[in-house]
This record gives structure tokens, sequence and C-alpha cells, in this order.
């Protein structure tokens, strides 16, 4: 898919990677959402969708999950008014709804990110049960997955904008992934759905901020990202999420240390 050029600047429209005869589900797989929803056309649902964010936990989103990938849906709803429509947004739309947004706000939660990731990794490791163990995460954490690189501490501010959005669109729809096979899998795991759904939840946060600051302030309109494929089979999803959580670890302490301390406004 080709990136285009405008008066403002933008990047190819955000793709699916996966196993299928198709390799690439594009806008066109968003043109309607159904099952006891309104039904709108990409455009209009994503105006909708920004004015109306309680509707993405309406039950009939859910039906996309069975048509693309289990988890992800949700992400690529909540970014619909940004990544997929194809259009810059409107600037006075961002003014109106972002222009509170501060890179304060941004350095603050990934602070917070930093802060819980090792802990959330730990947990996970520990709720899976045999043969996970500290001692063998390199045998049993190293699936290839293509979790996005943090740029340089020297890099521009715009450069790490958009290398944080591209981190947490892909983690955040590693998180739902991760969660929903937490929750379908038997026993005591409190912790680890409490520790899933405050980072989800955290990240969400991050990522509508880096939507706004990106628009508002360096004319961003569209970031490419591409999501893996999502195994099968209880042990690989296992194998899946311990690498994913692993590599967390270690992109987001680059991407705090490159950010800067958060600073408490007074």
């Amino acid at each position: 898919m080709t990136s285009t050029k405008s008066s403002s600047e933008e990047f190819s429209v955000s793709t699916l990677s996966m196993k299928s005869p198709s390799p690439f589900v594009t806008t066109q797989a968003y043109r309607y959402i159904t099952s006891g929803i309104p039904q709108y056309k990409h455009h209009s649902l994503n105006d909708h969708l920004c004015q109306q964010p309680s509707l993405l936990r309406h039950p009939g989103t859910q039906l996309t999950m069975k048509a693309i990938i289990s988890g992800v849906a949700p992400l690529m709803l909540s970014t619909l008014c940004w990544l997929v429509t194809g259009r810059p947004l409107a600037g006075s739309k961002c003014n109106l709804t972002c222009q509170k947004t501060s890179f304060r706000q941004i350095q603050c939660q990934v602070a917070e990110l930093n802060a819980t990731a090792q802990g959330l990794f730990d947990s996970y490791v520990r709720h899976q049960g045999s043969p996970f163990s500290k001692d063998r995460l390199d045998a049993l954490c190293n699936c290839t997955e293509k979790f996005p690189s943090f740029v340089n501490e020297t890099s521009d501010t715009k450069e790490k904008l958009i290398a944080l959005y591209k981190i947490f669109a892909f983690f955040n729809a590693s998180l739902g992934n991760i969660t929903k096979d937490t929750e379908n899998h038997p026993g005591n795991k409190e912790d680890l759905l409490k520790r899933l759904r405050d980072t989800t939840a955290t990240s969400q946060g991050l990522l509508s901020n880096l939507r706004c600051l990106l628009c508002t302030q360096y004319n961003v309109s569209h970031v490419n990202v591409t999501y893996d494929t999502v195994k099968k089979g209880d042990f690989e999803k296992k194998k899946q999420g311990c690498t994913v959580l692993r590599k967390y670890t270690t992109v987001i302490s680059r991407a705090a240390l490159a950010m800067g301390r958060c600073q408490q406004q007074t």
C-alpha cells in the first residue's frame, strides 16, 4: 500500500497482517458494522465513534472480531477516527477535543506504564504454570513478534510521538488478546487481570493523547501500524503473550528514558 502526501503529513493506512488468502485487511473491511447497531458508511461511522466513544462498547461491535482477529477489532474501532478514514482530521475538530493535551501528560503516562511493566510481565509468567518460569524465558518467550521499536533518544519530538503511537497501537491489540485468553482460562488470576486492565486503560489514554498532539501540533493524520498473526493453541498463545510482554518491558523502558521524567503540574 502506498503513502500519499497532502498539505498535512500522511502515512499509509493501517493494515492487519494475517494468514489468509488476502494478506491485508484495508478500510474496505470496515465499511459497515452490523449486528443490531446503526449502520454507517465508514466515514460517518468514524465521526460518530469520535463523538460517542460509548458505542465502542456496544455488543454488536464484537461481530468484527470474528471477521478479523480476536482482540484486534476493539483497537481498530477505537482508532478509526484517525487511522482508517483515509482523510486528515479537520483542524477545528482536533482543536476542540484536544486543546488541553500536553506533552507533559504523555510523559507521565509513559512513566506510569514503565513503572508497572515489569510487575505485569512477572505476574503473567507466574500465572502460566509449568513449564513457564524465570529461568526458561529465553526458551519459551521467543516468538518472532514484530514489536515496533522506539527511536533514538536524539530523535526529534515528532518522531518520538509517532514511534510511541506505533508501539501502543500494536501493544493495545496484543493486550486485548492476552486479556481475553486469561479470562477464558480457569484459576485465580485476579492479580494478573487487574494489571492487564489497568495497563490497557492507561495505554488507551496514552493513544488518545498521542492522536490529539500529533493532529493538532504536527499535522500528522495517518500512521502505518502492522499487526502480527494471532497464534493458535493455548501453549502457543501463552508463548506469544510472554514474548510480547517481555519485549514491552524493554521498549517501554527505552521510551521512558527518551521521553524524560514526569513533571506534575503545580
